[in-house]
């Protein structure tokens, strides 16, 4: 048997909104993302999420422009060691020893070549799609 492999970078996808009726006084938006990013942390992996802004108004800036997508995409945003890309309408994060990935001018098409997914493609990536089936759909696939 050959030798197994693990990934040290995971692309997290998140929907959170079929979970909003288990949400109490003890069981917070924070804890969610928490208990999903935390253990990961901890075993020193290199999270990414998506923090598009879908907008082509104003100034975009990867502290402050905030992100127009879910829980946990903004959630991420608030961490002190994130790294967010440059891409003014499709930015990513990263947390971990890998977050720095996602810098460094990633094309203008964001897609294309040395974009996120060019950059991903030939590493041992892990794609995490947490709280919807990914039949129901995913531009990212």
């Amino acid at each position: 048997m050959g030798k197994k492999t693990y990934s040290d970078i995971i692309y997290i996808y998140s929907d959170f909104r079929g979970f909003g009726h288990f949400e109490s006084k003890n069981n917070s938006r924070n804890s969610y993302c928490s208990a999903i990013i935390e253990p990961l942390i901890k075993k020193n992996k290199t999270i990414v999420v998506t923090t598009f802004t879908y907008t082509t108004k104003g100034k975009f800036d990867t502290v402050y422009t905030p992100t127009n997508l879910g829980v946990l995409n903004k959630w991420i945003l608030n961490k002190y060691n994130v790294e967010r890309s440059e891409h003014p309408i499709f930015s990513y994060a990263g947390i971990g020893p890998k977050a720095s990935i996602i810098l460094n001018k990633i094309g203008k098409s964001a897609f294309g070549r040395d974009g996120i997914f060019d950059r991903l493609y030939n590493r041992n990536v892990v794609f995490l799609h947490v709280g919807r089936p990914v039949k129901m759909g995913n531009t990212v696939i």
